[in-house]
Order: C-alpha cells, then structure tokens, then sequence
C-alpha cells in the first residue's frame, strides 16, 4: 500500500494540516496506441487529470454576493431592471407594450407583467422578487404619456413623465448608484 501525504492546496500548509490519501493502483492496460505511433517506451502509463476550476471560482462569486446584497441588487446589476404593470390588459396592454419596447431600445432589463391579475397582487409579487422599479400603467398615465413609478427602496414615487423616467433610470445604472 502506498500512502502519500498531500496538502489542500486551497489554503497554505499552516492552516490546513495535511492529509493522508491512498494512491488508486490502477489494472494492467496495454499501452495506448499514441504513444507507439509517438515514439513511446510502450511502458504501462497511468493517466493522470488536472483540475482547474475556473467556474468555480465564478460560482462562488456570485453566491458571496448575492448573500452580500441579500437578492435585492442594486439597478445596475439586476436581471431585471423595471418590471411594467398594466390595471388592465385589455385597456392598457398596449401601452405597456410600447414603454416595454423603448425602454429595451434604451438598453435596460425589461418585463411585462401582463397577467390577469389585481394590481396590488402584480405589485406585491415584484417586491418579493426584489424588482428595483415598478411602473405602473393605467388611464391617467396614458393620457399624460407618463408612468406610475414605485421603486423597490422608496416606495411610490407617484406619476412621472416617461422620458424623465428614463433620464433617472439611465443616471442610476451609468453611475453604478446602490
């Protein structure tokens, strides 16, 4: 039996001791044919891998800070930057529609929640989901051209031009804003 003593190589030898790992001893097989077409000494040769893990460390990443923001990202780094809610979809879906296509031509992270559902539901669903900005649509913000804005942190912001919407949105995200 063969034992080696091999060290995590994660953490200096200081803070991890080291630990103890039987060598596998692999069965007889005939040499691969490479390496007598590459000029081989046809001995029995074992394989061995190495390990990189280079998404690892992404994955880890991302887990520290999504615990770090506790799911409740900043503008600029959510998935979904706005989420449109129409009252009504018969009446205000395409509205919605329209405000979700420019502000996607703008570049930003859009839905459209267009379920049949009560507002307050929609809008209760999106601060779970920890949404940074709810635009509510119905008869008043059409006829004004304008958005009902709650924002995850503040709450309602009331009424509000769509174009200065944007102004603020586009602000937020370029300057990286908490």
């Amino acid at each position: 039996k063969d034992n080696r003593t091999y060290s995590d190589n994660r953490f200096p030898v200081l803070f991890a001791p080291p630990f103890s790992m039987p060598l596998p001893t692999p069965k007889a097989k005939p040499p691969h044919p490479l390496d007598k077409q590459q000029g081989g000494d046809r001995e029995k040769k074992t394989p061995i891998m190495i390990h990189r893990a280079i998404f690892g460390s992404f994955d880890r990443f991302i887990g520290i800070i999504t615990e770090h923001f506790a799911g409740a990202f900043p503008t600029w780094l959510a998935p979904v930057q706005v989420r449109v809610l129409p009252i009504s979809e018969e009446r205000h879906g395409e509205y919605a529609k329209k405000l979700v296509d420019e502000l996607k031509a703008e570049g930003f992270r859009v839905e459209l929640d267009d379920r049949n559902e009560k507002i307050g539901y929609k809008i209760r669903e999106a601060q779970t989901q920890k949404i940074p900005y709810m635009l509510v649509v119905g008869d008043k913000e059409i006829e004004a051209n304008a958005v009902g804005v709650r924002a995850r942190k503040e709450g309602d912001l009331g009424a509000m031009p769509v174009e200065e919407f944007k102004k603020k949105l586009k602000e937020e995200v370029e300057t990286f804003a908490r």
